[in-house]
């Protein structure tokens, strides 16, 4: 899609998930004459990434996946994270729903939940209410799951489509003072 947007691409780097030192990657990058990252990848990496791209003096921007604002990450690259953009599922307090499990959540554990938590949520919910609709048939739950439209769960309103999409919303996120800042909410809509 980037062409589509008007973008070009200067340089694709993989990685594997290991990976200490991103520093090759990074220079192949800034010598490409990249002006943004964008990196999919789990917490570890994404601040390893962040700090090493700091040291080289920031030569680009970096949009992450949401993994890049998660507690962990964000903890693991500290001031490195500043500034950095990343595309979330959610923004913590976005909605009432957020904002209940939050309190729901602190007062059980006493501390505050990591995002990635709410994935186990709100799926278990949905895949509950599929059951107690449906019975113990496993093609019924799943026909269940499917024509579940508008349950407003943590991350947001789940609409399934045919093939098992459910959210059609995501957030954009900047970290400021080590925390996620909503940006914008882009629907992206569902095929």
């Amino acid at each position: 899609f980037a062409k589509e947007a008007g973008l070009t691409v200067v340089k694709r780097e993989k990685s594997q998930t290991a990976t200490k030192d991103f520093t090759a990657e990074l220079l192949a990058m800034k010598n490409a004459g990249a002006q943004i990252l964008i990196f999919y990848g789990h917490q570890e990496a994404t601040a390893v990434i962040q700090r090493q791209m700091r040291q080289l003096g920031s030569p680009f921007k970096f949009l992450g996946s949401p993994s890049s604002a998660s507690r962990d990450a964000l903890n693991l690259a500290k001031e490195a994270a500043e500034g950095i953009w990343a595309v979330v599922d959610f923004v913590p307090g976005q909605s009432e729903e957020n904002r209940r499990y939050a309190e729901a959540f602190k007062k059980e554990y006493n501390e505050e939940y990591d995002s990635l938590s709410i994935w186990t949520y709100d799926g278990l919910k949905i895949l509950a209410n599929a059951i107690n609709k449906a019975g113990e048939n496993r093609d019924k739950i799943r026909q269940a799951i499917l024509a579940t439209q508008g349950y407003k769960g943590v991350q947001g309103t789940f609409s399934f489509t045919p093939n098992g999409d459910g959210l059609s919303e995501v957030s954009i996120v900047q970290i400021e003072k080590g925390q996620p800042k909503l940006l914008k909410i882009i629907n992206i809509g569902t095929k």
